[in-house]
């Protein structure tokens, strides 16, 4: 009689499965985004390939379609049309879009940054902080790659494709 029980839990736990943890958040990739920031859509292009260097292209609104930062290290390399500067991330404000970004793609290669809240189907959803403040990333559960982005107190939302 006392192996009833333990048969009934060791078939319970052969058919529950076992869902493997999600892959953290995913810090090398391009992709198109689009994306609402103070009230402005912006749309382009980011290219994180992981060593340290990101690259933002806008191309809408049609007045910045063309504008490109390069962020390596602790230099910025902004571009527009013949107009070149350099000068160090947060140059233009700790609230530039850019760097938003810069900042919370910086972050994810420091584990201790970022928390997992909760996975949701093929998501799982992170909650981090960074120098540009709080941020929420959804991910893909199996792969870690980045689906938005949302620094709420920025009034950011990034949506990656």
């Amino acid at each position: 009689m006392k192996k009833l029980p333990l048969l009934f839990f060791c078939v319970i736990f052969l058919f529950s499965g076992c869902e493997t943890a999600p892959k953290p958040p995913c810090d090398k990739f391009s992709s198109k985004f689009t994306a609402k920031y103070n009230g402005e859509r912006l749309s382009g292009k980011i290219c994180s390939p992981s060593n340290g260097t990101l690259t933002l292209s806008l191309s809408s609104p049609e007045a910045l379609k063309g504008c490109t930062y390069f962020y390596k290290g602790d230099k910025l390399r902004l571009t527009y049309k013949n107009f070149k500067i350099k000068a160090e991330p947060g140059y233009y404000g700790k609230r530039d879009f850019s760097f938003l970004v810069f900042n919370v793609i910086k972050s994810l290669k420091n584990e201790e940054n970022y928390t997992l809240e909760g996975v949701y189907n093929s998501d799982s959803e992170y909650k981090g902080s960074c120098g540009s403040g709080k941020y929420r990333l959804t991910c893909d559960k199996a792969t870690g790659i980045i689906k938005q982005i949302s620094l709420k107190e920025n009034k950011c939302i990034i949506n990656l494709k």
